[in-house]
């Protein structure tokens, strides 16, 4: 079986790795050169701060899913932790890795996190009052700084990480320009310029805010997930609010996903300013739980809607580091892909 996966961030790498251990031919192609990749140079690895109780999880997700989130982001943050161990610190241009602690020992862990933050490092972690990416340390729920390994240069954590997963087998193809992808009765077919691969299983694992084909950053914040840009007569969209609302429309090929803050407006609206050849298509609208606020959203993970041999990682940001490594293990143990959201959000 030939799985290809789409991305060059935390989750398409976890994934990639998890399914190449499971004995599957793996090949990962970045939208853009490595290089180009503003995951690359930015500072900060976000874990998840509340426990798996927390009253704004609860509130927000429900509680069942409240406790699945948060786990799938312990598991990730506990991997990182180990396979970050040796990578070099750089505390001018690094981030600050936080994880749950007690309240017996908030006081030293939010002085020694204030502290790093007097000295000019950008800490960001997910939580209430943390979504938007900063970190007040002063007022959030005890962090514990893990010291050492937790200040890296993320550039060269990535690097670290990539290369972990090449020597578990997985492939790694060079960029390519105007990239598509048609599914069909026998697989998905992947096409860009002086490029073409055949797949059994399509993992879509997109994290850039720039205008490539995958993602595209577009006005009032919003992010986009789009695979093809034409034909969206024909297309499955999905498109995830954080004030709350999805929009859905199932359809027999093609996918556009995309992640709207709250002071955008409607969604539907949204998008089709953005795409206005989106008018022509029938959406349908039902309410959901995600976020209340900030950029990260609630991800989305699972089969992309409308379609059989495409998977989906999305919405994660270019913080939350330790959720998604987490979503793309489990992406990776669980073909079907993980229930991260409350029932029935792809149906």
């Amino acid at each position: 079986m030939q799985v290809l996966v789409l991305g060059a961030g935390p989750a398409a790498l976890a994934a990639a790795e998890g399914l190449a251990g499971k004995g599957l031919q793996v090949a990962l192609l970045p939208p853009v050169p490595w290089s180009q990749a503003p995951v690359l140079n930015r500072a900060g690895l976000a874990l998840p701060l509340p426990g798996p109780s927390h009253p704004f999880l609860e509130r927000r997700l429900g509680r069942s899913a409240a406790r699945r989130l948060w786990a799938v982001a312990a598991r990730g943050a506990a991997d990182l932790r180990t396979r970050l161990a040796g990578v070099d610190c750089d505390l001018e241009r690094g981030g600050v890795m936080v994880l749950a602690g007690g309240q017996a020992e908030s006081d030293e862990m939010v002085a020694s996190l204030a502290d790093l933050l007097e000295g000019g490092v950008e800490a960001r972690m997910m939580g209430p009052s943390a979504a938007t990416g900063y970190l007040p340390a002063e007022t959030e729920y005890p962090a514990m700084y893990l010291g050492g390994a937790a200040a890296f240069h993320p550039s060269r954590a990535l690097a670290a990480l990539a290369a972990q997963v090449a020597r578990e087998g997985v492939t790694f193809l060079q960029s390519v320009s105007e990239l598509h992808w048609t599914e069909t009765r026998l697989g998905v077919e992947v096409a860009g310029q002086g490029f073409h691969l055949h797949a059994d299983l399509l993992i879509l694992a997109e994290a850039f805010g720039t205008e490539v084909p995958g993602l595209i950053r577009g006005e009032a914040g919003l992010l986009w997930t789009a695979p093809l840009r034409q034909g969206l007569s024909r297309t499955t969209m999905a498109a995830l609010a954080d004030g709350g609302r999805e929009v859905y429309r199932s359809g027999p090929e093609g996918g556009l996903v995309a992640n709207i803050s709250p002071e955008s407006g409607d969604p539907v609206s949204c998008l089709h300013r953005r795409f206005p050849e989106a008018r022509k298509t029938a959406i349908r609208q039902f309410w959901s739980a995600p976020w209340a606020q900030g950029q990260d959203g609630l991800p989305l993970v699972g089969n992309l809607p409308g379609a059989r041999r495409v998977r989906l990682l999305a919405g994660f940001g270019n913080q939350p580091w330790s959720l998604a490594w987490g979503a793309g293990q489990d992406l990776a143990l669980s073909p079907e892909g993980p229930d991260l959201a409350p029932p029935g959000r792809f149906r």
